[in-house]
């Protein structure tokens, strides 16, 4: 099965669990729903004939003109009902079970009402997935908020904006959905899903440096602190990005692409809808990292942009461990990401990597984490999210 046809069977079980629970399709595509929709449609006709035989001299024009349009309106609005019961998955369905005459006079009768009444772009053919992700960036944040720093009032305003200011939606490559179907098949093989021991196991080389990267790398990856894997490499990132966004060659392009747009998407989810993730403090790390890069970012006036501000960071001394600077105090991440960007390069320099190998380890990983926050949704938070009773 290729990719593009198993993710188009997996949108069309899901649209099935979810008209199954969520609508009243199970009873539209019933027999009682046929006949309640013949009926329907059969009367609505029988009150347009009967209008125009009746003798109509006792009313206004007026009076005529409206009855006239809302039966007009009346029987378009059960037509293109008819025309999305015969669309939907589950007359497809139906009907691909039932091959005969009367089938096949079916679905020609359906063809000839969309191509009569031209209701054939009406139709909701993305009803199931815009193909859009929400994305959502840590420095951009904190730029952002530097540029708009101001008053009391200002900056009251900025944070009851900011949910929909620092979110952008954007497409989803088939290239992706490749990456994430063939990683995905290839796990399922595993005993384990996970397979950071995979991407950063350990070699019996002797080098004391390349050991401790590989042992950082490995760490990054614990899913006790998944909301803190998520933030690691979301910094780490784009600080591998704004390194190598410069490189030419199109299939780095495309790899550092499918990481930034995992990476934001990640991240929104963390911020925006942390009930989708598995318990954890991602607010209050998310809230300690941004204002330790607030710091960073306001003690350097000339930081303007993400570029110089990754740049800085990649820059930062991190010979002693944040945990001994900083102790218990606070739950930032920062830094520790400026050493997991590090350690990536450094790997890169002493394995003989090139720029391809290090961004499909980058690409790897988050498509890890991204098959490890769904299999580990809080079902319970989204339910507690969209029918909390007021």
């Amino acid at each position: 099965m290729t990719c593009e046809k198993a993710f188009e069977v997996i949108e069309i079980e899901l649209g099935f669990m979810y008209d199954l629970l969520y609508t009243k399709a199970n009873l539209i595509h019933s027999r009682l729903g046929s006949v309640c929709r013949y009926v329907s449609l059969s009367y609505t006709f029988a009150a347009f004939v009967v209008f125009l035989m009746i003798d109509q001299s006792p009313y206004s024009t007026i009076d005529k003109g409206i009855t006239l349009l809302l039966l007009i309106g009346a029987i378009v609005l059960e037509i293109y009902a008819v025309i999305v019961l015969l669309s939907s998955d589950w007359s497809k369905l139906w009907l691909s079970k039932h091959k005969n005459r009367f089938v096949d006079l079916v679905s020609k009768f359906n063809l000839h009402l969309q191509s009569c009444f031209g209701l054939c772009f009406l139709l909701p053919l993305n009803k199931r997935w815009s193909n859009f992700v929400a994305q959502y960036n840590l420095m951009s944040h904190c730029i952002k908020r530097k540029s708009t720093k101001g008053s009391g009032i200002k900056d009251f305003i900025n944070k009851m904006l900011e949910q929909h200011w620092y979110k952008n939606l954007e497409p989803v490559p088939m290239d992706l959905k490749e990456k994430i179907f063939e990683q995905l098949k290839n796990a399922s093989s595993m005993s384990d899903i996970r397979v950071s021991k995979q991407l950063f196991a350990c070699s019996d080389d002797d080098d004391h440096e390349k050991k401790k990267c590989f042992v950082n790398l490995a760490q990054s990856m614990e899913v006790v602190d998944f909301d803190k894997s998520i933030l690691l490499w979301h910094i780490a990132t784009d600080l591998c990005y704004y390194i190598d966004q410069d490189n030419d060659s199109e299939t780095v392009k495309k790899l550092i692409h499918m990481s930034k747009l995992l990476s934001n998407y990640l991240a929104h989810l963390l911020v925006k809808c942390p009930y989708m993730l598995p318990s954890g403090i991602g607010q209050i790390r998310f809230q300690d990292t941004c204002a330790e890069a607030m710091e960073v970012i306001e003690e350097r006036e000339y930081i303007s942009d993400e570029h110089k501000a990754c740049e800085v960071l990649f820059k930062e001394n991190t010979e002693i461990p944040p945990s001994q600077i900083k102790g218990d105090r606070s739950k930032s991440v920062l830094f520790d990401a400026c050493i997991l960007a590090q350690s990536l390069q450094f790997l890169k320099r002493q394995n003989n990597w090139d720029t391809k190998q290090k961004w499909e380890t980058i690409s790897n990983v988050w498509v890890e984490l991204l098959s490890c926050a769904a299999s580990q949704c809080r079902w319970v938070g989204v339910i507690e999210r969209y029918f909390k009773p007021c």
